[in-house]
Order: C-alpha cells, then structure tokens, then sequence
C-alpha cells in the first residue's frame, strides 16, 4: 500500500505503477479508470500534471488498472483493480496482482 497526498501530481502515481512489478504495465500501455454507476473516467499520461486534489479524488476512490490492448470483460470493468482512499489530505493506492480482485476498504 502506498499513500499519495492530493498534492501530488498523477504522472507520480503512473510512474508508481509502471514500477509495481505485480501490476505488469509498460509505459503508456496502461490506463487507471475511475468508475461508478453513472461514472466512467479513464486517467493517463495527458492528465499527469493535474494533482490527485484538481482530478477531483474524494476521500475514497475505486481505481481500476486497464492495459490498454487488453479485451473488456464484457461488464466495462478492467482485468485488474486497485483501491485508491484519501484520509484528509491524503490517498491511498494499493494495486493487487493483476487477476486478483483487491478488497475495499477504509482509507
């Protein structure tokens, strides 16, 4: 688990992925999506420098990680899933291996 002040700018979380060994993303081959019912936002390399806070993060977030390239799973869902929470100032990222599931929960 890794936590991001919402200061920080999104092309440091993308970095943070790339360098995750278990999430096996190349650069710019990957996607974080932002999603709930009514809600769908794919984040990537052209909203890098906007920080976590002007992306509008709440204090918790569902991230899912999306290799671009990869087919849908027929429910608009990504292969795998991580969980982003913010606590006052801060966000919470935590991304499993790529077919498992990560649990939500507080952050």
């Amino acid at each position: 688990m890794r936590r991001f002040l919402r200061a920080t700018f999104l092309a440091q979380v993308l970095d943070w992925v790339e360098s995750e060994p278990s999430t096996l993303v190349q650069p710019d081959e990957f996607r974080l999506v932002q999603k709930w019912p009514g809600h769908c936002r794919e984040l990537g390399p052209t909203d890098g420098e906007q920080n976590l806070g002007a992306l509008g993060f709440a204090r918790q977030e569902a991230l899912f990680l999306q290799h671009l390239g990869d087919p849908d799973t027929g429910d608009g869902e990504a292969e795998s899933s991580g969980v982003v929470g913010t606590a006052a100032d801060a966000t919470t990222m935590s991304l499993p291996a790529p077919t498992v599931p990560a649990p939500v929960g507080g952050g």
